[in-house]
């Protein structure tokens, strides 16, 4: 179960949703960033998910540490993938008007949470955190 090259990125800025069905489990995935909210629909073993029902007081979220199911790792690490997959249909025309979007303001950008995140997969991945499309040469 390796790590996607664009993880950090995935984890810490992707926006998804889904309705999820997995054996006898129903529920809701929706990720805005580094918060993840799942709402169960049926969950017949909910001892798998030990100490992630949270509770918010006074704006910190508890508890710290919990326990998910693997299957749930292994969907997150899929929909990661799948980012790869998204990123890799953009039109070099596309592509070519973010990279200038990010450049006309280089220091915002550097700034930005995106920024850190990429630092992070290119720090665990190397250049393999870049699409392989995009760096084939034509």
């Amino acid at each position: 179960m390796g790590l996607p090259p664009n993880a950090n990125r995935y984890f810490m800025r992707a926006i998804d949703m889904d309705v999820c069905c997995g054996g006898e489990a129903i529920f809701t995935y929706a990720k805005i960033g580094r918060f993840v909210v799942i709402g169960f629909v049926h969950e017949p073993n909910v001892s798998h998910w030990k100490g992630s029902k949270i509770n918010a007081n006074q704006g910190i979220v508890e508890p710290r540490e919990f326990t998910l199911p693997r299957a749930f790792t292994s969907y997150m690490l899929d929909k990661a993938r799948g980012m790869i997959t998204a990123f890799d249909s953009i039109s070099d025309r596309q592509a070519a008007k973010i990279n200038e979007s990010m450049r006309q303001d280089v220091d915002r950008y550097v700034a930005s949470e995106d920024f850190r995140a990429m630092r992070a997969d290119v720090e665990m991945f190397g250049s393999a955190a870049f699409s392989q499309e995009r760096t084939k040469p034509k």
